[in-house]
């Protein structure tokens, strides 16, 4: 058992299954396979395939957002579960988001929405989230395809849009 301290070592190589209580790493930490109870970290290098449980967000930043229309796409790398979103616009407004989903690399349109009756919007305001998404589809599978469709903006000239994920 490793308890307290800090490594600042580039390396640390572990052959065996030790546990690691409020250690802290700094610089360059290189684990093969990470398996814990639970895990607390600012960044993390390699694929990732071993880390699951963790926090994460996919989203899009709209300036100008004087058209409705497909404002950008990401490829999720890994499987989630959306369990929230955040959106921000730089003033009081008004504006509505769809998201749209499209399996293994495919460029989704919109009759593949996941976001139910529960769209991401500003409705006079200048923040709003909602992390209870009981009419999302909120499973999302790797080299899924998600597009942030912009339906409406009102008084706004940038806005900022979060989904929040957990990696399964």
């Amino acid at each position: 058992i490793i308890t307290g301290g800090t490594n600042t070592s580039p390396i640390i190589s572990v052959s065996s299954s030790p546990s690691f209580d409020g250690l802290t790493l700094s610089g360059f930490g290189q684990f093969s396979t990470i398996s814990a109870t639970s895990i607390s970290a600012t960044t993390f290098y390699g694929n990732g395939s071993n880390i699951t449980g963790l926090t994460g967000g996919l989203g899009v930043t709209v300036n100008n957002p004087s058209t409705p229309g497909v404002k950008g796409f990401v490829t999720l790398p890994y499987n989630a579960t959306i369990v929230g979103w955040d959106i921000i616009g730089n003033t009081t407004g008004n504006c509505a988001f769809d998201i749209w989903r499209g399996t293994s690399y495919s460029i989704p349109n919109d009759t593949n929405t996941i976001t139910g009756s529960e769209k991401p919007i500003l409705s006079n305001q200048q923040i709003n989230y909602d992390n209870n998404l009981t009419t999302w589809q909120t499973y999302l599978s790797a080299n899924d395809t998600i597009a942030f469709y912009l339906i409406s903006a009102e008084t706004l000239s940038s806005i900022n849009l979060l989904i929040k994920v957990i990696k399964n």
